[in-house]
């Protein structure tokens, strides 16, 4: 999902926010927001419609009034600016939710409204429920101002699998679904271990919204959790709740129950000038790019300062050649006057051999 985060560059244009508008306000006309939590900013309607149930655990629920413990849900509309969805490629993926925590890994969605005024609601309504929860609950930490991409968010998140020592008795395992683990990553990392079990509470649906011509006529269809990405609008429900932290207090935090896509059409958009701007920032072959040598270079040539040590060792290389070239040439003036001086001497024996034999043979005739 992190090579779709680029869309939300282009998310601060003007027409994208536009639209961004546009499909949050249609959903909300649609009827959308009727577990908005933006309706909680009255404190009022929280009042009248909310109770705090806190448990043996320490865990507080916020149950609806109307129905006897059925938790109470609430929905915010927005972008998926950020998710940790399955389905997850390996264990390493599947802790990444979990950075640097030794903890059970959750599946997390952040979402952000893009100047939309129902985030400012949703804020308030959000603070209301703290302030409930605080009723019974000494010490109650303040929530964190989330930011993803440069714009205010909120997020919920749901573990993967329960503890087994968390799971009260008489809960039976839910169905596993194949879609959420096709690569069998959650059932051999996690679920095969007696530790951890996989139960109705760890369940989250997943759907998208199908327009007809007729509106009142649209319908949610089930659909595979990775058609997610992220700068999709998306319209998320969750139920509140408190739960102990490890500084041995509490916090708030919104437990992930569904997710519905609303629109993709600014993703559509904006992902495809997404990939022609990477496209169009590659190099092209002949396109004006030269190479650094003709020649591979394997090991690069050493390159220092040059010193007055350097400069000595030079003229004594110098004066070295240069006393090496006079003893050539002498040698080679040696050689050449030896080489004179014999010939000298072979012409003198060939002459003076050459005369006594001509002596000698004349002297011999005449004796005869």
């Amino acid at each position: 999902m992190s090579s779709d985060s680029l869309v939300l560059d282009y998310y601060r244009d003007r027409d994208a926010k536009a639209g961004i508008h546009n499909a949050i306000n249609s959903f909300l006309a649609l009827g959308g927001d009727h577990h908005d939590l933006g309706r909680y900013e009255s404190e009022e309607v929280l009042m009248q419609e909310t109770v705090v149930i806190k448990d043996d655990r320490g865990v507080g629920y916020l149950a609806r009034k109307d129905m006897d413990g059925v938790e109470a849900m609430i929905s915010m509309t927005a972008v998926l600016a950020e998710c940790n969805l399955p389905p997850y490629r390996d264990a390493k993926s599947l802790f990444q939710s979990r950075r640097g925590k030794k903890d059970i890994p959750v599946n997390r969605v952040s979402l952000a409204w893009y100047g939309h005024p129902s985030y400012d609601k949703a804020r308030v309504g959000l603070e209301n429920i703290r302030t409930q929860f605080s009723l019974k609950y000494d010490t109650l930490d303040k929530i964190n101002d989330n930011v993803v991409a440069g714009e205010p968010a909120l997020t919920s998140e749901n573990r993967v699998v329960s503890k087994v020592d968390q799971v009260a008795n008489g809960i039976r395992d839910a169905d596993f679904p194949k879609a959420i683990d096709p690569n069998n990553v959650i059932r051999t990392v996690l679920l095969s271990s007696p530790l951890y079990r996989y139960v109705e509470d760890n369940a989250i649906t997943y759907s998208k919204l199908n327009l007809a011509e007729n509106v009142e006529d649209s319908v949610a269809q089930r659909c595979s959790p990775e058609e997610f990405k992220v700068g999709m609008v998306v319209c998320v429900q969750a139920t509140p709740c408190v739960v102990p932290t490890v500084k041995h207090g509490y916090k708030v935090m919104l437990k992930l129950r569904n997710i519905l896509c609303v629109s993709d059409e600014i993703y559509k958009k904006y992902v495809f000038a997404v990939r022609v701007k990477d496209v169009n920032s590659t190099p092209k072959p002949g396109g004006g790019l030269k190479r650094a040598a003709t020649e591979p270079e394997w090991i690069p040539k050493k390159k220092r300062t040059f010193t007055m040590g350097d400069v000595r060792m030079r003229d004594e290389r110098a004066l070295s050649e240069e006393a090496d070239e006079r003893e050539r040439g002498q040698d080679n003036e040696l050689s050449t006057k030896g080489g004179e001086a014999g010939n000298i001497v072979d012409k003198f024996r060939q002459l003076t051999t050459g005369r006594g034999d001509g002596s000698a043979s004349s002297g011999g005739g005449n004796k005869e």
